[in-house]
């Protein structure tokens, strides 16, 4: 570290310089200056030392020419403290000095604790650097076009999420503010404001897209119709990565975002995944999504999309991921004997060697046997009837695609009335399968061979399952010993494949 850097226990660092001998005397005899440089980055520190030391340098240059005896008497020494205040120390006596500065600085631990932060996150409110007039939708539109679309080409979709998260902070703090007049009290009620905003309030349809914050503040709107706590962390982290950027490029001073600490969702995994009950499965099955073939009544500019029809039945009875279903190509469904079942694997490019279609991990690579059930519902004959390799090219390989799938049939769930926030979604079909399978005498490990995967918290106490995964028994076997046994109190005659 240079010479003329120093840093504090808070890891501000401080403009540090050693007075040639033969100057102490115009500084009442003290050894050395420090000058906080309001900043925990080394980078920005060693450029602002750069200034002082030039200024020290001038200063220096001038008392050579002084005559003995001037005394020199600065404040070189000047804080803000944890509450606002500024505080100057005359330079001299370094003892006392550094007696005043550790009697601030205890002052302000006491502070940061009574507000519940450590002093490291609120150490000490910094100065601004001068002559910045960035705001904050300059700043986040520049951040957006330049350093996230520039480097990742995102698409559209993409794009305008951003935008919308990057919006949420000037509707609760208020419109065209510079980045320098943030502060750490700013950003609590900015994570306080995104708890209080309703689920998809922007939204065309929803009774709050024309409201302002405060109008939205006032109706206390119950908990179970607010945004889920991962969204509001996903949001802060994206609009923090903002200020960090800006802390980066000197813009502002320090990240005052840093000083929020994000609330955990203490919601057990059981819970926040729970398996679909017979009452659930019913209303899905029996839903005129299926009976009525309403999944095929789209927009005139759009085409029915034959994932939202398979995907539901498919997870239920195989307890397949969504992914691993959305990846599915005709070669895939593969006939052994009499027994048909789907071939979860990687797939290469052979001519490139690069991986087109992976699984989640080594241990997802499986045959799942196909249910007579879903034979009924005229799975085989859907696959036959593919014009292309994949079953859902509507779909697409591209990660926009599948995250679009998810909403969607996430959403399906919602208007069915079965999609509970936080507990039932898409994924708990597979919990369903898992649950139901284990329920009707299936052995704990052929339904691991089936899923591919076992979740440790999901199966703790099962000795067989604590830390294994199985793979490689035979398709006629694991039909046998899970698929055959899966039972549900449901009538799925309604649930046919419209096409022959």
């Amino acid at each position: 570290m240079a010479n003329h850097i120093c840093r504090n226990r808070y890891g501000t660092f401080y403009f540090r310089f050693i007075i040639p001998l033969a100057f102490r005397k115009y500084f009442k005899n003290k050894r050395e200056i420090r000058y906080s440089l309001k900043t925990d980055s080394k980078k920005l520190a060693v450029q602002r030392a750069r200034l002082y030391r030039v200024r020290v340098d001038h200063l220096l240059r001038q008392l050579e020419h002084k005559a003995d005896g001037i005394n020199m008497l600065t404040t070189f020494m000047s804080f803000t403290t944890f509450d606002g205040r500024k505080k100057e120390v005359e330079l001299g006596d370094l003892e006392k000095e550094m007696q005043v500065i550790e009697a601030w600085e205890r002052q302000d631990d006491e502070r940061a604790k009574d507000a519940r932060h450590t002093p490291h996150e609120l150490m000490i409110k910094q100065t601004v650097p001068q002559g910045s007039n960035e705001t904050w939708e300059t700043y986040s539109s520049t951040y957006l076009n330049v350093v996230l679309d520039a480097k990742r080409k995102l698409a559209t979709e993409t794009l305008d999420g951003y935008k919308a998260v990057y919006k949420l902070l000037p509707f609760i703090l208020g419109e065209h503010r510079d980045l320098q007049s943030f502060t750490n009290d700013d950003m609590g009620k900015l994570y306080d404001g995104l708890h209080m905003l309703p689920a998809r309030f922007r939204s065309p349809t929803s009774p709050y897209k024309n409201m302002s914050f405060e109008e939205i503040k006032m109706l206390d709107i119950p908990k179970e119709k607010r945004r889920a706590l991962k969204t509001i962390n996903d949001n802060f982290s994206s609009i923090r990565a903002i200020f960090t950027k800006a802390c980066k490029d000197g813009v502002i001073d320090r990240n005052v975002a840093d000083s929020v600490e994000y609330e955990i969702d203490q919601t057990p995994d059981k819970e926040r995944r729970a398996p679909y009950d017979d009452n659930d499965i019913h209303t899905i099955f029996t839903h005129t999504h299926f009976t009525e073939n309403k999944w095929r009544k789209v927009a005139k500019t759009e085409s029915p999309a034959p994932y939202t029809f398979w995907l539901f039945p498919l997870a239920l009875f195989t307890g397949a991921r969504m992914n691993e279903l959305l990846q599915l190509e005709k070669k895939n469904v593969t006939q052994f004997e009499n027994y048909w079942y789907l071939d979860i694997k990687n797939e290469f490019d052979p001519k490139t060697g690069k991986k087109i279609k992976s699984v989640k991990n080594d241990n997802s690579i499986r045959k799942i046997p196909i249910a007579d059930k879903l034979i009924q519902m005229g799975f085989l004959r859907f696959v036959e009837s593919c014009k292309s390799n994949s079953l859902f090219p509507e779909v697409g390989k591209v990660k926009t695609g599948k995250k679009a799938a998810a909403k969607k049939l996430n959403y399906r769930l919602n208007s069915m009335g079965v999609n509970i926030k936080g507990q039932k979604t898409f994924h708990s079909l597979r919990h369903t399968f898992v649950t139901r399978a284990i329920n009707m005498g299936a052995k704990p490990i052929f339904v691991g061979a089936v899923t591919g995967h076992l979740d440790k918290e999901e199966f703790k106490g099962i000795p067989e399952l604590s830390n294994s995964y199985f793979d490689g028994h035979d398709v006629n076997i694991l039909k046998k010993e899970v698929i055959d046994k899966l039972d549900y109190d449901v009538d799925f005659s309604g649930v046919e494949w419209p096409y022959s």
